[in-house]
């Protein structure tokens, strides 16, 4: 320590401080102590420059790490987003499936509803069937029995149609038998006719002022009467088979009057009989 502030040039001896130069001996030892402290700072400058190079490379290691992580947490955080974003459109596509699925579930409710009034009405309809069922016993005998009557009058009909064709036939013989009838009483009046033509002649000859008051025959709107207001012919009206009166017996075709005298014959014609 003795030596600090001495400054020592090689090849020379120290012998003391040099005569006459003391004062350039205390500026050298003021250089030589401002060389060791710059000296040592210079040496704790390398050793913090050394230190600051440890810690720079230790902060960039840590800022790698800081990136790389970094890096993976926004990867995670990215990947998470996309997780979010899928679960949200998978949101949207299960809040569709919701709607859907409520108007499926009052679709189902309406149908729920619709049937279970088909049922009530399925049921009532075999409540109902069920009283049929039971009357099936009643209604049989009552089928029976409008069979029977059916039988019945199905044959009383049948007499009835037969009985109608009988009459019908019966009417149609009748109405023949008039018609030739008539036939008969037209010949007939034609041979009165001539008769009384022959009597009446030699008649009028015998007698030609008789008087008109007591004529021999009488002339009427009615049928052929006599003196005695007899009638000659009484007409019978018959129905055929249409309702229309056949032609009446007894009632000459020709619409003409004429005048016939009183043959007591005619009463013993069919259909004069009183």
């Amino acid at each position: 320590m003795s030596g600090r502030g001495h400054l020592t040039v090689p090849g020379m001896m120290q012998h003391g401080p040099p005569p006459g130069n003391g004062t350039q001996i205390d500026e050298i030892d003021h250089l030589v102590m401002e060389n060791k402290r710059l000296a040592t700072s210079i040496a704790a400058m390398r050793q913090d420059r050394a230190m600051v190079d440890d810690e720079i490379r230790r902060l960039k290691a840590h800022i790698r790490s800081i990136e790389t992580e970094s890096d993976i947490q926004i990867r995670v955080l990215l990947e998470k987003i996309a997780r979010m974003e899928l679960g949200l459109k998978a949101g949207e596509s299960v809040k569709k499936d919701l709607q859907q699925a409520h108007k499926d579930a009052q679709s189902l409710v309406a149908a729920r509803q619709e049937l279970t009034l088909k049922i009530k009405q399925a049921s009532q309809d075999l409540d109902k069937w069920h009283t049929d069922i039971k009357r099936i016993p009643e209604l049989l005998s009552k089928l029976d029995s409008m069979k029977l009557e059916h039988q019945r009058l199905r044959l009383a009909f049948e007499h009835e149609k037969h009985m109608n064709l009988d009459l019908v036939e019966h009417m149609q013989m009748k109405e023949k038998n008039l018609i030739s009838m008539d036939r008969e009483v037209e010949t007939l009046q034609a041979k009165i006719l001539d008769v009384e033509k022959r009597v009446q002649e030699p008649y009028d000859s015998t007698h030609p002022n008789q008087d008109a008051q007591y004529p021999s025959l009488y002339q009427s709107n009615d049928l052929y009467y006599d003196p005695y207001r007899r009638a000659a012919m009484e007409g019978t009206v018959s129905h055929s088979n249409s309702g229309e009166p056949s032609p009446a017996v007894g009632a000459f075709s020709n619409p003409h009057r004429h005048w016939v005298a009183y043959d007591p014959k005619f009463q013993s014609l069919p259909g004069n009989r009183d």
